[in-house]
Parts: structure tokens; sequence; C-alpha cells
């Protein structure tokens, strides 16, 4: 065949890596000799090189095959070393996960105990907190309640404070009255404690007065006695001088009849003078004898 080679009806650009293969799939031939391109010795030359081309070919298939089946019977046996270490890992993972299931089948159980438990304290908290919200209006009244009963402490610790600061000017008051009767109490103290050693000193004066006085007195007691006893002699000695009057005028002894017979009689002059001697001594005597 010959002629001019047909026109390219498109072209394509691809980047130099698209050519990057782990194996060849095309060969580019050149032939010497080839003389005119698709000439017929062109073509002659072509038909000569095919059969060894073709045997080339077939002997290259052939080694890309071993290439290929020595790769993936090494990719198998990797594979088997690989299977068997996955179906040993396979059967400790699935002892494993044997456990791991038991285990969450118990932990499965004790999740929905766990949810009981938990579905129950959900209903004991709803419980515990309908009562939070209960004491916590009830804590809201108390700190309502415990605030007025601050703001009337407060109130009475101003009214105490005023009362007290009264009370520190009373007792100021107090206790400038207290120096002031202190000095007046120990002024009248010191007149008093005078007062008492002049009572003391006259009380010592009007004791040995006393003293005196009750000495004299029982010498004046002496006296009386002994004036008494003179008096009763001056009325025995008078009675005797009366008895003997009467008894020599020969009259009764009665108060009518002295009283009669008195103008009438003169007594006995010795004996009457004596009588009336004693009489005076003795009274004498009582005078002196007396205190006042």
């Amino acid at each position: 065949m010959s002629g001019a080679p047909a026109p390219l009806a498109a072209a394509v650009y691809i980047p130099e890596d698209g050519f990057d293969f782990e194996v060849y799939h095309e060969l580019y031939l050149s032939m010497a000799d080839m003389g005119e391109p698709y000439s017929d010795a062109y073509e002659l030359r072509k038909e000569q090189l095919e059969d060894g081309l073709e045997e080339l070919l077939e002997e290259r298939a052939e080694i890309r095959y071993d290439t290929i089946y020595a790769e993936a019977m090494e990719k198998i046996a990797d594979a088997e070393i690989d299977l068997a270490d996955g179906w040993e890992e396979y059967l400790t993972q699935r002892s494993d996960a044997e456990q791991e299931l038991d285990d969450a089948l118990q932990e499965l159980t004790d999740g929905e105990s766990e949810y009981e438990q938990g579905q129950r304290d959900y209903e004991q908290g709803q419980k515990d907190y309908a009562q939070g919200q209960k004491d916590f209006a009830d804590g809201q009244q108390k700190v309502a309640d415990a605030q007025k009963e601050l703001e009337d402490a407060r109130q009475k610790v101003a009214d105490g404070e005023k009362e007290l600061a009264d009370a520190r000017k009373e007792l100021d008051d107090g206790w400038a009255e207290y120096y002031q009767g202190k000095a007046d109490a120990e002024q009248e103290l010191g007149d008093a404690l005078q007062k008492l050693q002049d009572g003391e000193e006259e009380y010592n004066d009007g004791l040995a007065e006393y003293e005196d006085g009750l000495a004299a007195l029982e010498d004046a007691e002496d006296e009386i006695a002994k004036g008494e006893k003179e008096l009763r002699d001056g009325e025995r000695e008078l009675s005797a001088a009366l008895v003997a009057i009467l008894r020599h005028n020969r009259y009764e002894v009665d108060a009518g009849s002295w009283r009669k017979a008195r103008p009438s009689w003169t007594p006995d002059k010795p004996s009457w003078t004596q009588a009336r001697r004693s009489m005076r001594r003795a009274s004498s005597n009582l005078r002196q004898a007396s205190p006042l």
C-alpha cells in the first residue's frame, strides 16, 4: 500500500507523569533500510520483521506472566500469612469481643438496674426539687423575716446607743455629784470626827466627873446612912421625950389631946433640947450627904 499518510484528526497532550507505568504498554520500533514509508519495500520489510517480533513479544509475555505470577504468589503467600495472622487475631479478638460482649451485657444489665435506680432517683429528685422549691420559698420568707429582725435590731442598737449616751452622761453627772458629795462627805466626816473626838474628850471628862460623883455618891450614901441612923436615934429620943412629957402631965397620947394640951404645958427643957439637937444634926447630915 502506498500513498500519503492520513491526516491527524485530533491531538491529545498529557503530562510526562502520564507515561510513568510499572510495565511498558507500547513499543517504539525503528527499522534500518525500510525504504520509503508505506511503499512495497517498506511493507515487505515490515512483514519480514513481524515473525521475529511476535516471538520476541511472546517471550516477553512469558517473562511478564512469570513475573506477575511470582508477584501474585508472593502476595498470596503474604496474604495467607496475613490471613493466618488475621485469623489468629480474629480468634483472639473474637474471644475478646465475646468477653467484651459479656461485659457489655453485664453492663447493660447493670445499666438497666442503674437506669431503674436512676429513674427512682429522678422521681425522688423531682420530689426533692419540689421540696427544695418549697424550702427555698420558706428560706426567702425567713430571710425577709431575718432582714426585718435585723432592721429592728439595728433600730434597737441605735436606741441602745442613745440610751447608752444618755446613761453615760448621767454617769458622768453622777460621778461629778459623787466626787462633790465625796468631798462634802469627807468634810462632814472630818467635822463629825472632830465632834467625835471632842465628844470623847467630853465623855472622858464626864466619865471622870461621873466617877468622882460616884465616889461622892458613895460617900453621900454613907453620910445618908449615918444621918438616917442619927434621925432614927433623934426620933427615938424625941419619942422618949414626948412620952416623958405626956407622963409628966398625964395626958393621952393622941393628936387631938396634944393640940389641946400644947398651950397649957411646958416640956421638960433638958429632954426637949436634946431631942431638938438630934433632929437638927440628922437634918444637917442629910443635906450634906445629898449629891444635889
